[in-house]
């Protein structure tokens, strides 16, 4: 596994408070929203969701029930 995630805050042009999470330009892997899983990108079928494949499965992430 390589890269990390950089944790920072900004203000909105509103005024409105946030906090930004964001991976390191050579981060090759995800930890699943749901499961906490590490998977590796190329080991995803869809890595840009933020969840494993069986996460993304069972909770039909993205659209229709899969099978």
């Amino acid at each position: 596994m390589r890269g990390d995630s950089e944790v920072y805050e900004r203000t909105l042009p509103d005024g409105t408070f946030g906090i930004v999470i964001d991976s390191t330009p050579d981060r090759n892997f995800n930890l699943c929203d749901a499961c906490n899983a590490t998977v590796r990108f190329k080991c995803s079928t869809w890595p840009d969701s933020g969840y494993c494949d069986d996460c993304f499965k069972e909770y039909h992430v993205g659209g229709p029930i899969l099978r």
